[in-house]
């Protein structure tokens, strides 16, 4: 009896254990029904100088069929950090299944090397579906005859008529005109930190402090570095917590006074927006500075040749 429950239980979970990474593979139960969609959950454990990325599973095999990949789900357990991406799948098969291994992303910090990890496959036993067989079965009825009424011919008639008249029309405006040739201009698009930099200093003549708008103030500050974080390290900043952004960017800022400072930024602006804080004027005076001073070190560094090409 116990090894029948460790058997099952060997079955039902992989694991994939590294130095670094731990990588599970969950599902409910070893046995699915056909055409019914079942679940997965991939859990990636790491430690907090390591981030994971789960890539986007395109068709895993011709026996499955992938539903839904859920958002990750980054969690803290035991100075651990736990990383959790679930996948909806279904199966037309009537045999026995094989999910193929899945595989998962890692860096480290201060390390530009890219890592991997793969689980095993997981064996799963399908549920044939059942069927009745008191149920009787009828043949198909043949096609009934709608006899066509005068009505229904004028209807058509009209319908083809003007559906004439307005190709004749189109045909008669195209042509009356002449043509424009029509340039467009070309779009230029701005680097992140231009973009943010000039959204700062708009936010500054509004001169909302004064105004008393202190709330306001701050989250304008708070979402407009959520923005250009996210298109500056490419990662879904605007939808994350402040916890979440910061985790992502220790890995991405190694400067730790840099960092030191978006951290105390982000959170004095959580602190004003949720808890009600009242910060002391001059700390107010100081957030455009300290703002514009985070966006000109995380921009990217133009080398000397390229300013000289300029």
């Amino acid at each position: 009896m116990m090894f029948r429950f460790a058997l099952v239980l060997f079955l039902l979970t992989s694991n994939i254990y590294s130095q670094e990474v731990i990588f599970k593979v969950k599902i409910d139960s070893q046995k699915v029904a056909v055409a019914t969609p079942f679940e997965i959950t991939l859990e990636a454990v790491t430690s907090e100088s390591i981030s994971v990325q789960f890539p986007k599973y395109e068709q895993l095999s011709n026996e499955f069929e992938i539903l839904n990949q859920g958002k990750v789900l980054i969690t803290e357990e035991n100075r651990k950090i736990k990383f959790t991406k679930k996948l909806t799948l279904i199966n037309f098969k009537l045999d026995s299944l094989t999910v193929p291994p899945f595989r998962i992303n890692y860096s480290k910090s201060g390390d530009s090397t890219k890592y991997f990890t793969v689980t095993d496959s997981l064996k799963l036993i399908v549920i044939p579906p059942t069927l009745d067989s008191a149920a009787t079965y009828r043949d198909i009825k043949p096609p009934i005859e709608v006899p066509l009424k005068w009505k229904d011919i004028a209807e058509y008639s009209l319908y083809v008529l003007v559906a004439i008249i307005l190709c004749l029309l189109v045909y008669y405006l195209f042509n009356r005109k002449k043509k424009i040739l029509i340039v467009e201009e070309e779009k230029i698009i701005l680097p992140p930190e231009v973009i943010a930099l000039q959204q700062l200093e708009e936010l500054e003549k509004e001169k909302l402090i004064e105004k008393g708008e202190v709330k306001l103030f701050y989250s304008r500050i708070s979402d407009l570095l959520k923005i250009y974080f996210e298109s500056r390290f490419s990662f879904l900043a605007v939808e994350q917590t402040t916890n979440e952004i910061l985790y992502e960017l220790k890995v991405k800022i190694p400067d730790k006074e840099l960092f030191s400072a978006i951290k105390e930024l982000l959170q004095t602006s959580d602190l004003v927006k949720f808890a009600k804080l009242i910060p002391a004027n001059y700390e107010s005076d100081t957030i455009i500075p300290k703002t514009r001073l985070i966006i000109n070190k995380t921009a990217p560094k133009i080398s000397e040749e390229v300013k000289n090409v300029e």
